[in-house]
């Protein structure tokens, strides 16, 4: 079809006799363009199957087809069944979009709650395993100190065992010093 041609659309319209005519008002209006041409968004259906997609723009397409049910009711044709059809239509959409967004809030809120359970069970763990750690480094800090203590008193039980063997050697010394005066006494006397 070449560029400048226009389609002509006839409208029926109804004369005093009760006899159509044909009247061409339109013979100048170029043809409507479509949703896409437009570059709206535009419902198509696959197999009768609406996609998700579809679904989404469907709800920005209510003022749109508002507009064009007017349209169509302005030359007398009865479209109150496809406005109930494309009411229902809407609704639907806005309360998919209505429940896909709480579902989306919810996965969110239950996301972050399995993110916020997750890491207090990570910080849980690394307290214990600091609260090991302390310990095992309490107890080594408090070895060298247990250590030192039992040195200190292992070096006193030296010193006084030291202190007794002299006190020891030199009872012995003594006792020695006078059984050895004794038999040089007895020696003597025999």
């Amino acid at each position: 079809m070449a560029q400048g041609e226009n389609i002509v659309t006839p409208q029926r319209q109804k004369s005093q006799d009760s006899a159509e005519s044909i009247s061409c008002s339109d013979l100048m209006k170029p043809p409507p363009m479509t949703q896409a041409e437009k570059g709206l968004p535009s419902i198509s259906c696959n197999e009768g199957k609406l996609s998700r997609s579809d679904i989404d723009s469907a709800s920005y397409l209510t003022d749109e087809i508002q507009v064009i049910i007017k349209e169509i009711e302005c030359k007398y044709v009865d479209v109150s069944p496809l406005k109930k059809l494309l009411n229902s239509f809407f609704e639907f959409s806005s309360s998919y979009d209505q429940a896909r967004s709480i579902i989306h809030h919810m996965d969110v809120d239950s996301a972050k709650k399995k993110l916020f359970i997750a890491e207090g069970e990570r910080l849980t763990n690394a307290m214990f395993v600091e609260k090991d750690k302390v310990e095992v480094v309490s107890s080594l800090h408090q070895s060298p100190d247990n250590m030192k203590k039992v040195i200190k008193a292992l070096c006193k039980r030296a010193q006084d065992l030291e202190v007794l063997l002299t006190v020891v050697e030199d009872e012995v010394e003594g006792a020695r010093l006078e059984t050895l005066f004794e038999v040089t006494e007895t020696c003597r006397i025999v």
